[in-house]
Formats: structure tokens, C-alpha cells, sequence
């Protein structure tokens, strides 16, 4: 199941992905003890330099979207930067966000974020458009 966070204002769509995160990040180090939590200002940080192309939050890391099945892929990122590069490095693709993760031992941490890139109807439509627009 996912939940759609595209017709969210800004804020309500930072508000809920952080939420979500959070409540992961909370069930995970339940079993684990190797992960440690997100600072909560660095992940407000790192969810509002990509909010705008997360249209989606998966539920779980496999998962049914427009009748088909996907799994999630991970992504190491070690700033906010790198968040940045890895959604724009996917311009004409929505991105589907299961997970936000700290990883590694505190010396060497860096960041995962676990989920699904998915091509934008809406960025293929408008390239069309343009496309045509450039041809007459």
C-alpha cells in the first residue's frame, strides 16, 4: 500500500514523509541495535531538499503501484547534497520513498534512502507537448 503525499502542500508533504520516517525509524531499532536515529533537524533538512519529487510513501519495501510489483532500491547518500544529485540524476522519474535510514559505524555513517523511481506521466506528457510545439 502506499500513501500519496503529491497533492499535499509543502508543508503537510514534509510534515507526513517525516512522520512516516520517523515511525520506521522507531520499529526498526526495535530489532536492531545498530541503527541509530537521524538527527531530527538533519532529516527535515534532507526531506525538504527532495519533498517535491516524492509523490508516493510505500508502506513496506515491496509493493504493488499501477498493477504492477516493485521493490525497493537502495541509495547511499552522504549529504544532503547527494540526495539532491540522486533525484535530479532522475529528472523525468517521480520517486516512490519507503525508508530514510542512518547506516554504518558512527565513525563512517552515511545515509540510505530505500525506495522506487518511477517515470512522471506528467514530465513524459510535457516533453511531448514540447516536442510537437518545436516541430511547427
Amino acid at each position: 500500500m502506499t500513501l500519496q503525499v503529491s497533492q499535499l502542500s509543502k508543508e503537510e508533504r514534509v510534515k507526513m514523509i517525516y512522520m512516516e520516517i520517523v515511525k520506521k525509524m522507531n520499529n526498526s531499532i526495535v530489532f536492531s541495535q545498530s541503527l541509530t536515529t537521524i538527527e531530527p533537524s538533519t532529516l527535515i533538512q534532507i526531506i525538504e531538499s527532495i519533498e517535491d519529487r516524492i509523490y508516493f510513501i510505500s508502506e513496506s519495501p515491496s509493493f504493488e503501484f499501477n498493477g504492477r510489483n516493485w521493490t525497493c532500491q537502495q541509495y547511499k547518500c552522504d549529504t544532503v547534497e547527494d540526495f539532491k544529485s540522486l533525484m535530479n540524476a532522475h529528472s523525468n522519474e517521480f520517486y516512490i520513498l519507503y525508508n530514510i535510514m542512518l547506516t554504518g559505524i558512527p565513525q563512517s555513517q552515511s545515509y540510505m534512502i530505500r525506495g522506487v523511481f518511477v517515470e512522471d506521466p506528467s514530465v513524459k506528457r510535457e516533453q511531448i507537448i514540447n516536442q510537437v510545439l518545436d516541430e511547427e
